[in-house]
């Protein structure tokens, strides 16, 4: 009976280990990933200023700027049924060769703004959880 509970004690000190070890690694790795993506967002919208920029430095911008600022998922029509605010023009022509047709925020954002506001829905009604 002695020799279970000494090795129940050992497996449970292992898994606790192991446990947190995962946990060290994959917080590292997920700060990594989330560092990058900082960056990215950075980089992205650097085109938008009023600078000259080689085409296919252009080109690579507006690729990864899907990316950055997820928008795998066409939400713009959506949106726009939702979410009723006038249209304004973009700043500039950068703004508009970068796919913004307009200087809103909400709507520029897409998918952004809903995962905002999912994250918010889940912080006030799961907090007391």
């Amino acid at each position: 009976m002695m020799e279970n509970k000494d090795g129940m004690n050992s497996a449970f000190k292992a898994m606790m280990a192991g446990n947190f070890a995962v946990s060290v690694v994959l917080s590292a790795s997920l700060n990594l990933l989330w560092s990058l993506l900082n960056s990215l967002q950075v980089i992205v919208m650097l085109p938008l200023l009023k600078t000259n920029f080689p085409s296919n430095a252009y080109l690579l911008s507006q690729t990864l700027n899907k990316v950055a600022n997820f928008n795998v998922i066409p939400m713009q029509k959506i949106n726009e049924m939702i979410l009723k605010y006038e249209d304004t023009r973009p700043k500039n022509e950068n703004f508009k060769r970068y796919s913004y047709s307009s200087t809103n925020f909400i709507i520029n954002s897409e998918l952004l703004i809903w995962i905002f506001n999912a994250w918010i829905l889940m912080v006030i009604f799961l907090w007391p959880l």
